[in-house]
Parts: structure tokens; C-alpha cells; sequence
């Protein structure tokens, strides 16, 4: 059977979290029921140890000896219990998952012998060298030596991403191979994303020691990039039965720029989450425009160029530099979009990864070369031209979607014009780029590796064989993909990190996530406190929220924007009295503010405050005659004092505009029936009732009657009039 991800998960899962929470003898328990009904025979000697050893220990202190080595005899059962448990995981995975019983039997003869496989890593770039020296003759030998080289280095990440819980042995050894100069980078980068995919899945101490080693050591900031987002991006939740994992963020919370890192690599990772509402927003607004504006017509025959209109030139001579213009303007947009992190390729490419080369895990993280056995084909079709090696030193993509492109090249370079063909072997063709400097950045290579993190776990077949670090956990107080919001992180940031990353998240409306980095990194700062009101503010918290804007405004009272969440809250607390108290207090601060002004307006409108209300609208009028919202607050305060006329003649100019809301059919419906005019009333409920979706408006019209009784009765209108009008109003529609 293929099973999802979440599923097989959470098989497990309890068990670990029983381990996790000390609970050894339930979690021995579930486990060897588990292991029982899923046939995990593999690992009942290894359960059965840890079961006698428990034994043993529990038949001792039932007998009231005491044992000075209890409690760490007992930390170390729980730690072989956490092995056991991820063990039999990985043995279920490899069972029921295609990729992993794929792997599994691909890299089951790289295990025998580590040493062997470290002597064959270092021989290829020997050979390589050598290569090199024998001319022609090496040439058609280079082939060769890549093809049997990818298939030995995709042997090994398949035994790498299959292996069980590692011993200190075992990850020392892979950790210098891993950091040796005696093999090529990109082996290097391939095992370290095979250490990454395996730890994601089953978390494991010494591969996230492993790969915590290698991002302080390796040379190489592409290596430190890859390592870094393996351990960053683990499921850190088991720090307390493996101390050392917390000495060791305890060590790199003194590095600052680890923690400049973290900061950015989690930034970086919202904007992948939101590669495809960038992709929207690229299809909507800018690649229409580039359609329009290019020189080529894409036909079902390939892509020939557009034939120049001759009256053009008389009609718009500038059209055509006009034409450039509005591409350079496109094109500037999209580069000002991937400047600031924005994965603009993902849409495009997206459709681009059926090729049978991402059917192998270990493809999806490769670095692009040229000499990949996959994309031979590619490279000789169009080994007389440059595009390969401009798409390896220019192209502005991750390496996923660089492979993408050379495949695809391969299916319609024959149908490209001739000059099209020759544009192939600039720069320019692939469109936006970046520049050689901001392209070493530790930024830019760690965003590139991401994207093809992200690409692997949208787009690969298998995918939900793997934990997805990008996607938020269905439970409504957790955020998976906030990895900075884990207790093991706590202390790891700088203040003015966790406030810069608390406004990233507070500007992309993650509002939850917000709420959880400030609560794992809090202090008494009233920024910190006040960005965490306004994190309560808005997940409807509000008693917490107006608590924290309180604490604020008391410690710090010239804090604007403390005293507007303050009242903001209370609005929302329907407490309108005192939120016109923080209102009035901003206006006197801030007379030209029109927002704060409308804002008290409301709140004196809701207190039946109408006089001091109207004083407020006819101003706000006065100042900005053409905004409908004045004129909304000022037609109701009109309507509820002796200006029903006036308030007519507001409304009957609102109704004339063009940004006319369903509630504006309503409200001028009342003015109309106060003031004698029934017909007319009947026709804006009539209007009103029809708009409100799933046929409810007849029954919502009533509740705003009632909701106005007192207005109404006030007015002259009784209850036989409102239940006249509904019946009016139903009848009327129902011969319209």
C-alpha cells in the first residue's frame, strides 16, 4: 500500500512522545503492540533488551535498594527506547513506502563496508585530474567516469537515508568524509542533504550533531548553507533526553552570526510557503504584459517572430521603445521580487519536473553541473551553442529548475528561429539575474538550496512519504514550518532579531506564529510587549491583548501605537466608551489624522452620543468631502438627530457613486422610510435583500428591524409597519 505521510507518522508518534514525556514502561508497551500488528519482527530482540533491562530495574526498586546510577540508567533506556521506536518507523517506512523500500534495497550494499565507499569518493576526483591530462582520449572517457560516479553517489544517499539511528562512530565518520578537501564539493553537498532528508523524518542526535559540525567546519559556504538547513529545520522537541543536543544551542547561541542566519533562513522560508501566490500575482500582472511586448508568436509549430506592421511606424513611432520600456519595467519588478526573497520560478517550473530524472530522489538535490549523466542529451543537441554553460554560471534559478530547463531545452531546441538560437548564448536570455557578488552571498546560496527543498516536497511523486518542514500542522496552536519557536531555540536570538522577525511575521499576517516566537523568546521591553499584544489582538484574544496595550501605555505613554491597539481591542470588546477615551486622546495628539477621527466618531455613534458625533463628521466632511466613509458616519449621525433631510440628501449622494456597499442600501432605506418616503425604502430593501448571499436577506433584514426597534419607534414606525414592510418586501420580490 502507498501510505500518506501524516498517517505513518503519527504511528509512532505516540510512542515517541511517551518516551519524550518519561513514560517508559507505556511507551514499551505500545510499541511492542505496534510492532506486533504491523509485523516489525526486525527489531524484537533490540525492544526485548530494552523490556528485560526496564525489568530488571523495576524488580530492584520494588525490593527498596538503592541504586546511585537509577537515574542515569533510566535516561539511558529512554534514549534506546527513542532509537527503537524510529528504528521500527524507518523499517515500516521501508515496507509500505515506494521510495523507501526503493532506496532501501539500492543502498543495501553500501553498508558493509564505509571505509570502501570513503576510498572510492576520494579516487574520483583523482581520476577526474587525470582525465583531464589525456586529451582526446579523455574526452570520451569523462563520460564514463560520471555516469558510473552518479550512480555510486545515488547508491549512497539511498544508504544514507535508510540508515537506522546512528552511533557516535558512525556519525563521526561521515561527518570528516563529509568535511574532507579530499572529495568533490558536490558529493559533499548530496550526502549532507541525504543526512538532512533521513533527519526530518526520524530525528535523530548524532546525524543533527553530525550536520551542526559540519556548518562550523566546512570551508565551503555552500556546505555550511545545506547543514544549516538540515539542523535548523529538524524536529527539535526530544532536547531533554539528549542533553547534548542542548549544550550544543547552548554553544551556538554565543555565535552571532549563527544567529543572523537563523533569522534570515527563517524568513526565507515563509517566502517559499508563498511561491505560488507570487506565481499569481506574476501571471496576473506581469506576464501579460511581457506576452504583449516580445517579438515572437508561440505557435503549436514552435516560436517564430512577429512580422512588423508597417503603419506602426506612422501611427506610434515610439511604440516600439515604448514597447522596451514596459518590459524593462516588468522584468525590474521581478528582480525587485527575488531581491527580496520571493521564489518567482516556482510556478514556471512547476509543470517542468515530470521528467523521469526527478523520479530519483537524490536529482532533486544535486547541484547543477553540466557533466550530469541525465542531461547528456541535452548537452550534445546543443553542444554548438553556450546556453548549457550560461545556464550553469548565469541562470537565476535553483539547481532543480536549472536541470528543468536544460531537459526541456532538449524537446524544442530544434524549433527555435535561428536568432532566438544565437539570444540562447547570452545572459540576457534567461531574463533577470543577479549579480556574481550577490550570488556568493550566504543569503542567496542558502534561498536557491531551499527552493529546491521546497520544489522536492510540493512536486516530488512520493512526497508525502516525507515530513513537509514547510507546511503548518493542522493543530491551530502549533506552526510546524515557525522553527524558531521551538523551546530548544529559546535564547538562540538577539533582541532586535526576534523583534525584526516578529514584524516579518506580523506584516505576512502569520499572526499564530507571531504569538508563539514571542512567548518562546520573551522579555519586559515595551516593543516586545506591545508586539505581543497585538499578536493576541489579532487572534481574537482581547482580554490578554487589552491587558499587554494597558501595560504598555502605563509604562510607556507616548507610545502611539500601544493607545491605538488599546482601542482598537475595546472596539472589538464592544466597551465603546472607553475605547472613545483612547480616541479622543490620539485626535488630540494627532488632530489631522483622519482615520483616529472617523474612529471616535463610530464610538460616539455607538453610545448614542450623536450631537458630539456630528461635531467630529461635519469636520472630517469638511476636510475630505469626496471619502465615503465620512460620508456614511455623517448621513447616520444626520439620520439620528432633527437633519433627516440633510442625512436624505448625503445618502442620495452616496447611492450616486460607484463604491455603493450592501449596508449603504439599508441604511438609506431607513432615512427613506423615516421620512415618509415608503416606496422608496421598499426599493433599497428589496436591493439590500437581494445581495445578501444564500437567499438570507429577508431574514437578515428582519434582524436589523429588530436590531433598531428603538430608532424606529422613536421615528414613527410601530410593529405592524416593520411587519408590513418585510411582507412588502417579500412580495415585491417575488413578482420581480
Amino acid at each position: 500500500m502507498i501510505i500518506d505521510f501524516d498517517m505513518n507518522y503519527e504511528i509512532f508518534n505516540p510512542v515517541r512522545q511517551l518516551v519524550v514525556n518519561k513514560r517508559l514502561g507505556d511507551a514499551l508497551h505500545m510499541m511492542r503492540s505496534l510492532m506486533a500488528s504491523n509485523q516489525l519482527f526486525s527489531l524484537s530482540a533490540e525492544l526485548e533488551a530494552i523490556e528485560n533491562d526496564y525489568a530488571l530495574m523495576l524488580n530492584y526498586f520494588g525490593q527498596g535498594f538503592e541504586d546511585p546510577q537509577r537515574n542515569q540508567l533510566f535516561a539511558k533506556l529512554l534514549r534506546k527506547a527513542w532509537r527503537c521506536a524510529n528504528d521500527a518507523d524507518l523499517t515500516f517506512h521501508i515496507k509500505n513506502c515506494p521510495t523507501y523500500g526503493y532506496a532501501a534495497t539500492k543502498g543495501g550494499k553500501m553498508r558493509a563496508n564505509g571505509e570502501a565507499a570513503k576510498h572510492y569518493l576520494e579516487n574520483f576526483t583523482s581520476d577526474l585530474a587525470i582525465n583531464e591530462l589525456m586529451g582526446e582520449a579523455g574526452v570520451q572517457q569523462e563520460a564514463k567516469i560520471y555516469e558510473e560516479h552518479h550512480e555510486y553517489i545515488s547508491s549512497l544517499f539511498c544508504m544514507l537515508l535508510t540508515e537506522r539511528q546512528w552511533n557516535k562512530d558512525t556519525s563521526s565518520f561521515f561527518t570528516q568524509l563529509i568535511l574532507s578537501a579530499n572529495i568533490h564539493i558536490n558529493d559533499a553537498l548530496v550526502l549532507t542533504s541525504a543526512i538532512q532528508l533521513s533527519l526530518h523524518n526520524f530525528f535523530d542526535p548524532q546525524k543533527w550533531l553530525s550536520l551542526v559540525e559540519i556548518y562550523q567546519n566546512a570551508n565551503d559556504d555552500r556546505l555550511r548553507q545545506r547543514a544549516l538547513v538540515g539542523w535548523a529545520l529538524a524536529r527539535m522537541q526530544v532536547y531533554d533526553i539528549f542533553p547534548e543536543i542542548k549544550e550544543k544551542m547552548k554553544e551556538m547561541s554565543f555565535d552571532e552570526q549563527t544567529h543572523k542566519q537563523l533569522t534570515e533562513l527563517q524568513m526565507q522560508l515563509y517566502f517559499c510557503m508563498d511561491a505560488e501566490n507570487d506565481h499569481e500575482e506574476i501571471q496576473r500582472e506581469i506576464i501579460p504584459n511581457l506576452i504583449k511586448n516580445n517579438g515572437f508568436n508561440i505557435t503549436p509549430f514552435g516560436i517564430t517572430e512577429k512580422e512588423e506592421d508597417p503603419l506602426q511606424d506612422i501611427l506610434n513611432p515610439h511604440a516600439g521603445e515604448e514597447a522596451m520600456e514596459e518590459m524593462e519595467r516588468n522584468y525590474q519588478k521581478m528582480m525587485e521580487m527575488q531581491k527580496a526573497g520571493s521564489d518567482i520560478y516556482f510556478g514556471g517550473f512547476a509543470q517542468m519536473k515530470r521528467f523521469a530524472f526527478f523520479q530519483t530522489v537524490s536529482n532533486w538535490f544535486s547541484p547543477f553541473y553540466i557533466q550530469h549523466p541525465d542531461i547528456r542529451m541535452s548537452v550534445e543537441k546543443m553542444k554548438d551553442s553556450k546556453f548549457m554553460q550560461v545556464l550553469f554560471d548565469h541562470g537565476p534559478f535553483c539547481d532543480s529548475d536549472k536541470y528543468s530547463f536544460a531537459l526541456a531545452m532538449k524537446t524544442v531546441i530544434d524549433r527555435l528561429p535561428d536568432n532566438l538560437k544565437e539570444m540562447l548564448d547570452s545572459q540576457e536570455a534567461l531574463g533577470p539575474t543577479m549579480s556574481d557578488e550577490e550570488k556568493k552571498t550566504s543569503a542567496y546560496i542558502r534561498r536557491m538550496y531551499l527552493q529546491d527543498i521546497y520544489r522536492f516536497h510540493k512536486l516530488f511523486s512520493d512526497k508525502n512519504a516525507f515530513r513537509n518542514p514547510f507546511s503548518t500542522e493542522k493543530d491551530f496552536n502549533r506552526t510546524d514550518e515557525l522553527f524558531l519557536g521551538y523551546e530548544i531555540f529559546r535564547g538562540a536570538l538577539q533582541d532586535e532579531e526576534v523583534l525584526s522577525l516578529a514584524k516579518f511575521l506580523l506584516k505576512r499576517k502569520r499572526y499564530r506564529a507571531m504569538q508563539q516566537l514571542l512567548a518562546i523568546h520573551a522579555n519586559q521591553s515595551p516593543q516586545h510587549i506591545l508586539l505581543q499584544a497585538w499578536a493576541y489582538y489579532h487572534n481574537q484574544e482581547y482580554d490578554k491583548a487589552k491587558e499587554l496595550f494597558a501595560n504598555v501605555i502605563e509604562n510607556t505613554p507616548e507610545l502611539e501605537n500601544a493607545r491605538l491597539g488599546l482601542a482598537k481591542t475595546l472596539i472589538r470588546m464592544s466597551n465603546y466608551s472607553e475605547a472613545a477615551k483612547q480616541y479622543q486622546f490620539l485626535v488630540d495628539a494627532k488632530p489631522s489624522s483622519k482615520s483616529y477621527r472617523l474612529n471616535l466618531t463610530i464610538c460616539l455613534i455607538q453610545e448614542n452620543r450623536f450631537e458630539e458625533a456630528m461635531k467630529h463628521a461635519f469636520q472630517l466632511k469638511y476636510e475630505h468631502p469626496d471619502d465615503n466613509n465620512v460620508r456614511r458616519v455623517l448621513a447616520w449621525c444626520l439620520m439620528h438627530t432633527e437633519k433627516k433631510e440633510q442625512a436624505l440628501q448625503e445618502y442620495d449622494e452616496l447611492m450616486a457613486t460607484v463604491d455603493v456597499v450592501k449596508d449603504d442600501y439599508l441604511n438609506a432605506g431607513f432615512c427613506q422610510w423615516i421620512t415618509g418616503h415608503v416606496a422608496e425604502s421598499m426599493d433599497l430593501f428589496c436591493t439590500y435583500a437581494d445581495i445578501v448571499p444564500n437567499n438570507k436577506g429577508l431574514s437578515m433584514l428582519q434582524d436589523e428591524f429588530d436590531k433598531e426597534i428603538s430608532f424606529l419607534s422613536l421615528n414613527g414606525i410601530d410593529e405592524y409597519q416593520r411587519v408590513m414592510m418585510i411582507d412588502a418586501v417579500k412580495g415585491k420580490r417575488v413578482k420581480g
